[in-house]
């Protein structure tokens, strides 16, 4: 593992880099950057326990990345859930709900349980 301040950099994609900038905290405290060169940043800060499939290297992040980012084309087109077509709109509200990106936002256990999916459902 590198020394504390150490800045590791690699690729994911096209013009996709990813800055993985070790903090003086004790890992996995990090502080994961993605950005592209022009105008979209996208940052994941003070990220703890991040498992990419029981590796934590930088590389298994990137390949992760990578699959996230590029395992979409014209024929596996990548759309929120929300708008996938044949999915009971009820499941839907609930999977957006419990996925929102602001976890501010998100579905509590306590909402989800209150959803009207789980309506009738008993203990």
């Amino acid at each position: 593992m590198a020394s504390v301040g150490t800045r590791i950099v690699g690729e994911s994609g096209n013009q996709y880099i990813i800055e993985r900038l070790l903090q003086e905290k004790k890992p996995p405290d990090i502080r994961v950057c993605l950005a592209n060169n022009r105008t979209e940043k996208f940052i994941l800060k003070s990220v703890h326990n991040f498992d990419y499939y029981h590796d934590d290297s930088i590389t298994a992040f990137l390949k992760h990345i990578n699959v996230l980012w590029n395992g979409f084309d014209e024929t596996t087109p990548c759309e929120p859930f929300a708008l996938w077509k044949g999915v009971d709109p009820v499941i839907k509200d609930s999977i957006a709900g419990l996925t929102d990106i602001d976890p501010k936002k998100r579905l509590t256990a306590q909402e989800i349980l209150n959803h009207s999916w789980f309506q009738g459902v008993k203990d």
